[in-house]
């Protein structure tokens, strides 16, 4: 079978969308022809990876966007940067098409709606697109954590409405073949406008590679002095780390516990100060940054991963996590809600900001008092990570190629 990848993110040496984009290939090129086409900004990477180790299969092409639209259309116009590299994207890919004999065209990367590709009007091509997200949105119990950002979480719904109004218009989604969804929220909010002919199917986005997983022997070795939560991520607004932090205010003082937050960015310096204010200073250790291969130590010593982002496709650090034997507590919704439940983490939720602190303390609490449920649920975190990865992913995607020719 011969499978064009869409990847605009994708790099063999940074996590999130870029994994997503260089995993599936490489997996994919063990059973097919694989080409991909990628951004340009990736090229030094990638050929500098597959010359290495003399990687023949994928064969990769890249994409260029004229500087102005990258210093024009920065977040939260992001979107229009990278349906600009789609256009310059589709001709190659047409071109592609033709002299490869392309049986299947599948965007990977970028996994927002609002960017999906043209593809599926390449002629003769089945085009499959996802998992995607984008359309979910920051609850109403969190919207006092927005500030001065509220008006880009005004500009990003905005944004949605207008791309689900052109895609009734443009009729772009009758063009796929099929469609993965990341999570339950962006499907709700497409599915009115979905074509009764178009497969689709709830599919988180995220995986891990079987070197990652912990031998699940290995979780009952811990040697738990003291509960250690985990937290890892951008400092930005929306990764939660003020909601959290008030959380944590609320816990009695007398609580054996401390919490690390790995991770910078704009928000550091008025969480530290936050910090500092609600008297957390012995309790919260922000690390700053941490190369990815030393994230292995802070997941070894560390009892569970707090994620409390306000919105977020899926999470690739959960799966990290998990894959360490850390059980993992976020909210119940998201991609998060799709890969946690109640065997290996905690889920939380509530329609106030009140009722989300009071929840997530009730779980932080119970994870301090009870050791031993944390390891038994670490322990099944890791079967339930071995779900995920790359290989099994690349194996879904391969059944469903394989069906829709079949279809033709």
């Amino acid at each position: 079978m011969n499978i064009l990848y869409i990847a605009c993110s994708c790099s063999p040496n940074y996590g999130s969308e870029d994994k997503i984009g260089w995993n599936i290939p490489l997996e994919s090129a063990k059973q097919n022809n694989v080409w991909v086409i990628a951004r340009e900004e990736s090229r030094k990477e990638i050929e500098d990876y597959i010359n290495k180790y003399n990687i023949q299969n994928p064969r990769f092409f890249y994409i260029e966007i004229p500087r102005i639209i990258k210093t024009l259309f920065k977040p939260p116009f992001y979107t229009t940067r990278l349906n600009a590299w789609h256009k310059r994207a589709f001709k190659l890919a047409k071109r592609l098409c033709r002299e490869e004999k392309i049986d299947i065209i599948h965007q990977i990367t970028p996994i927002e709606f609002r960017s999906i590709g043209n593809y599926g009007k390449i002629p003769g091509i089945k085009f499959v697109c996802g998992p995607i997200a984008g359309a979910q949105n920051i609850s109403k119990a969190h919207f006092s954590y927005l500030s001065a950002n509220k008006l880009i979480e005004w500009i990003r719904v905005t944004a949605n409405r207008w791309f689900y109004f052109m895609f009734v218009l443009s009729k772009r989604l009758e063009n796929l073949s099929y469609i993965f969804f990341a999570n339950k929220e962006t499907y709700l909010y497409l599915y009115k406008i979905l074509p009764k002919k178009l497969s689709f199917e709830l599919y988180s986005d995220i995986s891990i590679s079987g070197s990652e997983l912990i031998i699940a022997e290995d979780i009952e070795k811990k040697e738990i002095k003291k509960c250690r939560f985990l937290v890892a991520g951008r400092l930005v607004y929306l990764k939660g780390v003020s909601f959290l932090l008030d959380v944590l205010a609320q816990i009695p003082k007398e609580f054996f516990y401390e919490c690390i937050i790995v991770g910078d960015g704009p928000e550091r310096y008025n969480l530290l100060q936050k910090s500092d204010e609600l008297q957390l200073n012995d309790k919260v250790k922000f690390m700053g940054n941490i190369a990815y291969n030393e994230m292995f130590f802070e997941y070894r010593e560390s009892s569970a991963l707090v994620f409390p982002s306000f919105r977020e496709a899926s999470g690739s650090v959960i799966l990290e996590a998990m894959a360490n034997g850390l059980p993992v507590v976020t909210v119940n919704r998201f991609g998060g809600a799709e890969i946690v439940n109640n065997d290996c983490g905690w889920l939380y939720d509530g329609e106030t900001k009140e009722e989300m602190i009071e929840a997530l303390k009730n779980i932080l609490i119970e994870c301090i008092e009870h050791p031993e449920e944390v390891v038994r649920k670490g322990k099944n975190a890791v079967e339930r990570a071995k779900d995920y990865t790359w290989d099994k992913r690349a194996a879904h995607y391969q059944e469903i190629y394989e069906r829709l020719l079949l279809e033709s």
